[in-house]
This record gives C-alpha cells, structure tokens and sequence, in this order.
C-alpha cells in the first residue's frame, strides 16, 4: 500500500513539475503562422476529460474514466489520471490542428503491475472535435497496449468515445 501511495505521489508530482516546465518553454516560443496559430490556440488548455468504453457488438458502455490533459502550444500534452488508475503513469503526448475545429493527438503512459514493477505501455490515438466556442470537445479514441518488450499485445476493436470541458 505504501509503494502504491508513493508511487501515485511521485506520479503527481512529476506531472506537475513537467506541466510548469512545459508551459515556461512555451511561452518563449515564437511561431510566424497566426492563422494556424489561432486554429490551434482553440484546442491549447487545461480539459477535463471523460472516456467511455463501448462494447463493439452493441455500443453500450461498458466503463468510464476520467483524467485531466493539458494542451501546450507548440503540440504537446500532459495529463494525470483519477485516482482509481493507480496502476498507470502520467500521460504524454502530442497533438496537431487538422483542420477547421479537427485535431489529433497521440497519447502514452507506462503500465504497472500490483507490484508496482513495469509492465508495459498504453498508446491511445483521439481524433477530436472542438465545440465552436472552443470550450467543450468530442473525440473518437483507439488505444493499443504493448507489453514490457514493446511488443502489441491488444488493439482495441471500436473507439472509446471522449467528451472534455476546458476547466475555466
């Protein structure tokens, strides 16, 4: 229980010393395309994220989670999961304007056993959709798990849906 709490402490905390480091390095960044700037900027924020697991066959849900992600300028993301995903590590990733109000984003934490020794990695692929107000987003999400080797041990078969509100 005390290697669970300190590893979910440590987890935290690294986190929210890589959000702070990525946000002052951004804020230095300087980029010449304002309009690709201001179609990207809509995604750039803190989300609350909410994903829900279907069943293929049916499309019921079969199980939600919930986790924070921070959009960068410049295309990265950082993210934590609730409390109930002690299990896993902090999220990292990227993302990128597509068009219009599409984005896509590409986003991995590494897997842990009970024992808290490694056990893999998860790799989740979001095409999302923001809202026109730019403060709520939808996205279609695929996730892959590789085992501690790199190996693909399980693709999801249909999407997992994702709804997100930017935290005000």
């Amino acid at each position: 229980m005390k290697t669970m709490c300190l590893k979910t402490i440590t987890s935290m905390a690294f986190t929210a010393m890589l959000a702070l480091t990525m946000q002052s390095s951004v804020f230095a960044q300087n980029t010449n395309n304002d309009q690709e700037d201001s179609a990207s900027g809509k995604l750039q924020g803190f989300w609350d994220v909410t994903v829900t697991v279907h069943r293929c066959d049916t499309g019921q849900a079969i199980g939600t989670l919930r986790y924070m992600n921070l959009f960068n300028q410049g295309g990265t993301i950082v993210g934590a999961p609730d409390s109930g995903a002690a299990l896993r590590g902090p999220t990292l990733g990227t993302w990128r304007h597509l068009d219009g109000q599409r984005y896509s984003a590409v986003i991995r934490f590494f897997i842990y056993k009970p024992d808290g020794s490694f056990d893999g990695m998860q790799r989740t692929t979001r095409l999302i959709e923001i809202s026109a107000d730019a403060n709520e987003f939808t996205a279609q999400s695929i996730a892959q798990t590789f085992d501690a080797n790199g190996v693909l041990i399980f693709q999801a078969a249909c999407p997992a849906t994702e709804v997100a509100k930017r935290f005000q």
